[in-house]
């Protein structure tokens, strides 16, 4: 008779313990359900983010475009200007 107590016994502990796991379970699912909207705006803001910074390398290389094109364009001009004007100046003196 011992034997079917001891095995009763187990069995409500073992009972106990899968209802205490299951409140801890309970509890862990509530708190990652609060947390889900803080996670959920964390991965908007990375996105956000991560077309803000696709957006600038796109910039960039369209004033680096604007740059190259133009300083091929502007340099020859300013020194032929400055060519035009030293040669004025000393035409003076």
């Amino acid at each position: 008779m011992s034997d079917a107590i001891e095995i009763t016994d187990s069995i409500r502990t073992i009972e106990k313990d899968v209802v205490q796991l299951k409140e801890c379970m309970d509890i862990l699912h509530d708190e990652v359900q609060l947390q889900q909207d803080e996670f959920d705006t964390i991965e908007d803001i990375i996105q956000q983010t991560q077309r803000e910074v696709q957006w600038s390398h796109q910039e960039i290389d369209a004033a680096e475009n604007y740059m190259w094109k133009y300083r091929y364009l502007v340099t020859p001009i300013c020194f032929g200007v400055l060519t035009a004007l030293t040669g004025v100046v000393y035409g003076i003196f």
